[in-house]
Protein backbone atom coordinates (compact mmCIF):
# COMPACT_ATOMS: atom_id res chain seq x y z
CA UNK A 1 0.00 0.00 0.00
CA UNK A 2 1.64 3.96 -0.88
CA UNK A 3 0.76 4.61 3.16
CA UNK A 4 3.65 2.92 3.83
CA UNK A 5 5.63 5.62 2.52
CA UNK A 6 7.56 6.82 5.77
CA UNK A 7 9.88 9.02 6.63
CA UNK A 8 11.01 11.20 3.23
CA UNK A 9 8.31 13.22 1.41
CA UNK A 10 6.76 13.34 4.80
CA UNK A 11 10.16 15.09 6.29
CA UNK A 12 9.83 17.61 3.52
CA UNK A 13 7.40 19.12 5.55
CA UNK A 14 9.78 19.83 8.68
CA UNK A 15 11.23 23.23 6.94
CA UNK A 16 8.33 24.45 5.42
CA UNK A 17 6.71 23.84 9.19
CA UNK A 18 9.45 26.08 10.45
CA UNK A 19 9.17 28.92 8.26
CA UNK A 20 5.12 28.89 8.87
CA UNK A 21 5.37 29.55 12.23
CA UNK A 22 8.56 31.24 12.97
CA UNK A 23 8.13 33.98 9.89
CA UNK A 24 5.13 33.98 8.22
CA UNK A 25 2.98 33.92 11.14
CA UNK A 26 4.95 37.14 11.69
CA UNK A 27 3.67 38.89 9.43
CA UNK A 28 -0.07 41.07 9.01
CA UNK A 29 -2.63 39.46 7.31
CA UNK A 30 -0.76 35.41 7.82
CA UNK A 31 -3.70 34.30 10.43
CA UNK A 32 -5.57 32.56 7.03
CA UNK A 33 -2.58 30.83 5.65
CA UNK A 34 -1.29 29.73 8.49
CA UNK A 35 -3.89 28.17 9.73
CA UNK A 36 -4.26 26.35 6.33
CA UNK A 37 -0.41 25.42 6.26
CA UNK A 38 -0.79 23.80 9.48
CA UNK A 39 -3.86 21.62 8.95
CA UNK A 40 -2.67 20.89 5.04
CA UNK A 41 0.97 19.47 6.54
CA UNK A 42 -0.61 17.88 9.22
CA UNK A 43 -2.58 15.78 6.95
CA UNK A 44 0.19 15.25 4.27
CA UNK A 45 2.65 14.22 7.23
CA UNK A 46 -0.29 11.37 8.45
CA UNK A 47 -0.84 9.70 4.99
CA UNK A 48 2.82 9.87 4.19
CA UNK A 49 4.09 8.36 7.56
CA UNK A 50 1.38 6.18 8.23
CA UNK A 51 1.13 2.28 7.13
CA UNK A 52 3.73 -0.33 7.40
CA UNK A 53 7.03 -0.38 5.92
CA UNK A 54 7.52 -4.04 4.08
CA UNK A 55 3.95 -3.18 2.05
CA UNK A 56 5.36 -1.06 0.16
CA UNK A 57 6.52 -4.26 -2.10
CA UNK A 58 2.99 -4.10 -3.71
CA UNK A 59 3.80 -0.47 -4.88
CA UNK A 60 6.91 -1.58 -6.40
CA UNK A 61 5.11 -4.67 -8.04
CA UNK A 62 2.42 -2.47 -8.89
CA UNK A 63 0.17 -0.27 -7.62
CA UNK A 64 -3.20 -1.60 -6.15
CA UNK A 65 -6.95 0.67 -6.26
CA UNK A 66 -6.30 1.62 -2.96
CA UNK A 67 -2.81 2.61 -3.82
CA UNK A 68 -4.14 4.76 -6.50
CA UNK A 69 -6.92 5.97 -4.52
CA UNK A 70 -4.10 6.97 -1.83
CA UNK A 71 -1.97 8.78 -4.41
CA UNK A 72 -5.06 11.04 -6.19
CA UNK A 73 -4.92 12.23 -2.14
CA UNK A 74 -1.60 12.65 -1.67
CA UNK A 75 -1.73 14.96 -5.43
CA UNK A 76 -4.62 16.77 -4.15
CA UNK A 77 -2.35 17.74 -0.88
CA UNK A 78 0.05 18.71 -2.87
CA UNK A 79 -1.44 20.98 -5.31
CA UNK A 80 -3.08 22.93 -2.32
CA UNK A 81 0.63 23.33 -0.69
CA UNK A 82 1.79 24.94 -4.06
CA UNK A 83 -1.51 27.21 -4.22
CA UNK A 84 -0.51 28.10 -0.35
CA UNK A 85 3.22 28.40 -1.61
CA UNK A 86 2.21 30.95 -4.01
CA UNK A 87 -0.29 32.81 -1.75
CA UNK A 88 2.59 33.10 0.54
CA UNK A 89 5.12 34.60 -1.87
CA UNK A 90 2.04 36.74 -2.47
CA UNK A 91 2.19 37.87 1.08
CA UNK A 92 5.55 38.31 1.29
CA UNK A 93 5.48 40.59 -1.93
CA UNK A 94 3.45 42.86 -0.24
CA UNK A 95 5.66 43.46 2.96
CA UNK A 96 7.70 46.63 3.48
CA UNK A 97 11.13 46.39 1.08
CA UNK A 98 12.81 45.62 5.20
CA UNK A 99 10.67 42.94 5.79
CA UNK A 100 10.65 41.47 2.53
CA UNK A 101 14.92 41.51 2.42
CA UNK A 102 14.42 40.03 6.06
CA UNK A 103 12.57 36.81 4.86
CA UNK A 104 14.54 36.44 2.01
CA UNK A 105 17.98 36.87 3.65
CA UNK A 106 17.00 34.11 5.92
CA UNK A 107 17.89 30.70 6.20
CA UNK A 108 14.39 29.08 7.07
CA UNK A 109 12.83 30.66 3.86
CA UNK A 110 15.38 29.27 1.95
CA UNK A 111 14.70 25.48 3.45
CA UNK A 112 11.14 25.77 2.86
CA UNK A 113 11.41 26.62 -0.46
CA UNK A 114 13.96 23.99 -1.27
CA UNK A 115 11.49 22.03 0.82
CA UNK A 116 8.78 22.62 -1.71
CA UNK A 117 11.24 21.97 -4.86
CA UNK A 118 11.69 18.22 -3.09
CA UNK A 119 7.80 17.68 -2.41
CA UNK A 120 6.94 19.24 -5.98
CA UNK A 121 10.19 18.45 -8.74
CA UNK A 122 10.86 15.12 -6.96
CA UNK A 123 7.92 13.46 -4.69
CA UNK A 124 4.93 14.67 -6.74
CA UNK A 125 6.58 12.64 -10.02
CA UNK A 126 6.14 9.55 -8.59
CA UNK A 127 2.85 10.14 -6.59
CA UNK A 128 1.77 10.39 -10.14
CA UNK A 129 3.00 7.54 -11.23
CA UNK A 130 0.90 5.55 -8.88
CA UNK A 131 -1.95 7.56 -9.41
CA UNK A 132 -1.73 6.47 -13.31
CA UNK A 133 -1.50 2.87 -11.86
CA UNK A 134 2.27 2.71 -12.78
CA UNK A 135 4.82 0.70 -11.06
CA UNK A 136 7.27 2.60 -9.31
CA UNK A 137 11.32 1.32 -8.81
CA UNK A 138 12.85 1.33 -6.05
CA UNK A 139 14.61 4.55 -6.89
CA UNK A 140 11.56 5.94 -7.29
CA UNK A 141 10.66 4.63 -3.58
CA UNK A 142 13.76 5.79 -1.92
CA UNK A 143 12.51 9.42 -2.73
CA UNK A 144 9.91 9.58 -0.87
CA UNK A 145 10.31 7.66 2.01
CA UNK A 146 14.08 7.69 2.94
CA UNK A 147 14.55 10.51 4.79
CA UNK A 148 18.42 10.80 4.52
CA UNK A 149 17.70 10.74 0.68
CA UNK A 150 15.27 13.89 0.92
CA UNK A 151 17.51 15.79 3.34
CA UNK A 152 20.90 15.04 0.68
CA UNK A 153 18.39 16.28 -1.82
CA UNK A 154 16.56 19.59 0.19
CA UNK A 155 20.34 20.79 1.25
CA UNK A 156 21.44 20.24 -2.59
CA UNK A 157 18.41 22.64 -3.64
CA UNK A 158 18.95 24.93 -0.70
CA UNK A 159 22.34 25.69 -1.88
CA UNK A 160 21.96 25.97 -4.87
CA UNK A 161 18.37 26.95 -6.60
CA UNK A 162 17.04 27.99 -3.50
CA UNK A 163 19.89 29.94 -2.73
CA UNK A 164 20.08 31.87 -6.15
CA UNK A 165 16.18 32.33 -6.15
CA UNK A 166 16.37 34.45 -2.61
CA UNK A 167 19.24 36.04 -3.83
CA UNK A 168 17.23 37.32 -7.21
CA UNK A 169 14.35 38.34 -4.45
CA UNK A 170 16.44 40.40 -2.54
CA UNK A 171 17.15 43.10 -5.46
CA UNK A 172 15.52 46.23 -5.53
CA UNK A 173 16.86 47.60 -9.04
CA UNK A 174 19.48 46.75 -11.33
CA UNK A 175 21.33 50.11 -13.21
CA UNK A 176 23.65 50.17 -15.29
CA UNK A 177 25.98 53.26 -14.65
CA UNK A 178 28.26 54.83 -16.90
CA UNK A 179 31.15 57.48 -17.03
CA UNK A 180 32.37 59.09 -19.72
CA UNK A 181 35.90 60.01 -19.63
CA UNK A 182 38.37 62.29 -21.62
CA UNK A 183 41.94 61.94 -21.46
CA UNK A 184 44.15 64.64 -22.76
CA UNK A 185 47.57 64.04 -24.53
CA UNK A 186 49.46 67.35 -25.30
CA UNK A 187 52.59 66.85 -28.36
CA UNK A 188 54.45 69.20 -30.32
CA UNK A 189 54.66 69.17 -33.73
CA UNK A 190 57.59 69.91 -36.14
CA UNK A 191 59.38 73.80 -35.61
CA UNK A 192 59.08 75.97 -38.91
CA UNK A 193 61.80 79.10 -39.25
CA UNK A 194 61.17 81.97 -40.75
CA UNK A 195 62.91 85.47 -40.51
CA UNK A 196 61.66 89.33 -40.65
CA UNK A 197 63.18 91.43 -43.34
CA UNK A 198 66.31 93.18 -43.01
CA UNK A 199 66.09 96.73 -41.29
CA UNK A 200 68.73 99.21 -41.15
CA UNK A 201 69.63 99.80 -37.45
CA UNK A 202 69.51 103.20 -37.01
CA UNK A 203 72.46 105.22 -36.71
CA UNK A 204 74.28 101.70 -37.00
CA UNK A 205 76.74 102.71 -39.89
CA UNK A 206 74.86 100.86 -42.21
CA UNK A 207 74.01 98.18 -40.12
CA UNK A 208 70.83 95.94 -40.83
CA UNK A 209 69.06 93.15 -38.61
CA UNK A 210 66.46 90.87 -39.03
CA UNK A 211 64.54 88.75 -36.60
CA UNK A 212 64.25 84.53 -36.13
CA UNK A 213 61.14 83.36 -35.58
CA UNK A 214 60.63 79.85 -34.17
CA UNK A 215 57.03 78.59 -34.72
CA UNK A 216 56.17 75.28 -32.94
CA UNK A 217 52.89 73.66 -33.41
CA UNK A 218 50.96 72.55 -30.24
CA UNK A 219 48.59 69.22 -30.49
CA UNK A 220 46.30 67.99 -28.13
CA UNK A 221 44.84 64.25 -28.26
CA UNK A 222 41.79 63.63 -26.66
CA UNK A 223 40.57 59.98 -26.42
CA UNK A 224 37.28 59.36 -24.81
CA UNK A 225 36.94 56.34 -22.99
CA UNK A 226 32.91 55.24 -22.02
CA UNK A 227 33.27 52.79 -18.71
CA UNK A 228 30.37 50.57 -17.55
CA UNK A 229 29.42 48.30 -14.62
CA UNK A 230 26.08 47.56 -13.16
CA UNK A 231 24.99 48.16 -9.69
CA UNK A 232 22.44 46.01 -7.90
CA UNK A 233 20.62 47.61 -5.32
CA UNK A 234 19.63 45.69 -2.90
CA UNK A 235 15.78 45.49 -0.91
CA UNK A 236 17.99 46.75 2.51
CA UNK A 237 19.26 49.99 0.20
CA UNK A 238 22.97 47.88 -0.04
CA UNK A 239 24.55 48.16 -3.02
CA UNK A 240 26.75 46.06 -5.21
CA UNK A 241 29.06 46.80 -8.19
CA UNK A 242 29.74 43.93 -10.98
CA UNK A 243 32.96 44.18 -13.23
CA UNK A 244 33.79 47.57 -15.09
CA UNK A 245 34.22 46.94 -18.40
CA UNK A 246 35.95 50.19 -20.59
CA UNK A 247 36.10 51.02 -24.55
CA UNK A 248 37.37 53.63 -26.55
CA UNK A 249 34.52 56.02 -28.29
CA UNK A 250 36.35 58.09 -30.34
CA UNK A 251 39.78 59.95 -30.73
CA UNK A 252 40.46 63.36 -31.92
CA UNK A 253 43.50 65.84 -32.39
CA UNK A 254 43.07 69.68 -32.06
CA UNK A 255 45.61 72.05 -33.33
CA UNK A 256 46.94 74.30 -29.91
CA UNK A 257 48.36 77.61 -30.04
CA UNK A 258 51.71 77.24 -31.54
CA UNK A 259 54.73 78.26 -29.28
CA UNK A 260 56.36 81.46 -31.08
CA UNK A 261 59.85 82.46 -30.61
CA UNK A 262 61.36 85.85 -31.74
CA UNK A 263 64.66 86.32 -31.50
CA UNK A 264 67.30 89.26 -32.93
CA UNK A 265 69.49 86.43 -34.62
CA UNK A 266 71.24 88.12 -37.28
CA UNK A 267 73.31 91.30 -38.23
CA UNK A 268 75.17 92.20 -40.81
CA UNK A 269 76.91 95.43 -42.69
CA UNK A 270 76.36 96.82 -45.94
CA UNK A 271 78.86 97.76 -47.49
CA UNK A 272 79.52 101.52 -48.18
Amino acid sequence: MLTACGGGGGGATGPINDFINEDLSNLSGSAILVNSYSSLLFDFQSVVSSGDISVIQGVITGPDQADINQANTLLRQLQTAKTLWDQTEQLIDAQTDSEKYTIYNSNSFKEAHAAMIYLQNYVKPVIQKVANGITITLADYNLVDKASRASEIIKQEKNSTSNDYANTKKIKSADTVINDTDENTDATGISTVSYTDWVAVNNGGGSETRNKITTTPNIRTTVTTRCKFQRTTFLNNSTSDGSETCTVLNTTTADLDPTVVMRLKLEKVKIQ
